[in-house]
This record gives structure tokens, sequence and C-alpha cells, in this order.
């Protein structure tokens, strides 16, 4: 039995869910602004919210300086 690390082009079931759950954000929520967006150079204050709400802002930050810690 190997210690080593899964490749990174291997997702857990959690990393698939999550992809899963920002494709559909993206389609559903994102893509029916994308023009508009574009033309005002500026992001829908409610998607920027809804990006919070899922986790999508700070996902790098440690959870311990508020961040999503993944």
């Amino acid at each position: 039995m190997s210690d080593a690390p899964a490749p990174l082009t291997q997702l857990t079931e959690d990393e698939k869910m999550f992809a899963e759950q920002v494709r559909q954000f993206a389609e559903e929520q994102v893509k029916p602004h994308v023009s508009k967006m574009d033309h005002d150079a500026k992001i829908t204050p409610e998607i920027i919210k809804a990006c919070f709400e899922l986790g999508l802002m700070g996902i790098e930050i440690p959870e311990q300086y508020g961040g999503a810690g993944a």
C-alpha cells in the first residue's frame, strides 16, 4: 500500500459534488447575465453575494481567518 497522494486529476467525491454545484450555479445564475455584465464592465451584486454563500470567495483562505479553507 502506498502513502502517495492521489493524482491532482482524480477528484474526491466531495470535490466532484462541489464542482457540479459550481457548474450548475454558473449555468443557471451567471450565464444569463454575462452579456449585460460584460457590457457594463460590472458584476451583478446578487451574483457576488451568491458566490460568498456558495463558499467560492476566499476559497484559499484558512477557515481561522474567515475563508473556506479549501
